[in-house]
């Protein structure tokens, strides 16, 4: 019986994101690597295997990868800002190309290999439908492997099979929880949250990313990222003594942003 050779593109920032704004789940990168290969390897033999991302946003991702036969390949993020028509801010959006490099990667796969029977695409973003049908029509067989709860329905009906990651991680999905939500458009919001972030950067040499998201303010993850994009906090690196070459990413408040200035209990009026 001929083996399935698989090749295997893994848009890492749409997994990453989708789970930590729909779940407050930050994927544990041997975890997750390690779940998406073994669950990968029972179709068939994984000949290629990329994964895109904007690398320097994910510490410890890209090991974790190469260690599972992945290989990373670093794409820049996109920085957009806009202001919001309601209320005058500026909100700063990122958005890296990893679709566009990961389709073309995989176009290129399309037409130099013909040993690959099968493509799995990690990912929940519409805009590779397009890709699905070009591998239809050279009669490939594509799985779908994402979140459920954001995988863009056209993109799952578009595949031959879709895999949940929340099957995968053994979660089992529920609505989000309103109390834990915050109205980023409310002032007594932010001066809650710019208040509590002093408090904490009084207590701690640094405030890690990391260990602010997962272990000191697990339920304002949403707040956090906001506060990131709008420049309120800002992130800068620290270096890791037991691995330099993986510096750790830490944020503090920006005291020239307005917000900070109006709402800080700190700084001098």
């Amino acid at each position: 019986m001929a083996t399935t050779n698989i090749a295997v593109f893994v848009d890492y920032e749409n997994i990453h994101i989708s789970l930590e704004r729909q779940y407050h789940i930050v994927p544990e990168p041997n975890k997750l690597a390690l779940l998406l290969t073994e669950e990968i390897k029972k179709k068939g033999k994984i000949l290629i295997g990329q994964a895109y991302a904007d690398w320097e946003e994910y510490e410890g991702v890209q090991p974790a990868f190469k260690k599972h036969g992945i290989d990373p390949r670093y794409v820049l993020s996109k920085t957009t800002i806009q202001k919001n028509g309601e209320t005058g801010h500026e909100v700063v959006t990122r958005k890296n190309s990893s679709d566009i490099a990961l389709a073309l990667d995989a176009s290129e796969a399309l037409h130099t290999r013909d040993d690959i029977d099968t493509f799995v695409v990690i990912s929940g973003d519409r805009d590779f439908v397009e890709l699905v049908s070009k591998l239809h029509n050279r009669k490939k067989i594509v799985i779908l492997i994402g979140v459920d709860k954001t995988t863009s329905k056209e993109l799952k009906e578009s595949a031959d099979e879709f895999i949940s990651i929340e099957n995968l991680f053994g979660i089992t999905p529920s609505p989000r929880i309103e109390s834990e939500k915050i109205d980023p458009d409310k002032d007594e919001s932010w001066q809650w949250f710019i208040n509590k972030i002093e408090e904490l950067q009084e207590t701690h040499c640094f405030l890690g990313l990391k260990y602010l998201t997962q272990t000191l303010l697990p339920e304002r993850k949403d707040m956090i990222t906001i506060a990131i994009d709008r420049e309120i906090l800002v992130k800068y690196k620290v270096d890791n003594p037991e691995k330099k070459e993986f510096p750790t990413s830490a944020c503090k408040l920006n005291p020239d942003h307005p917000f900070v200035k109006k709402f800080s209990k700190k700084l001098d009026k």
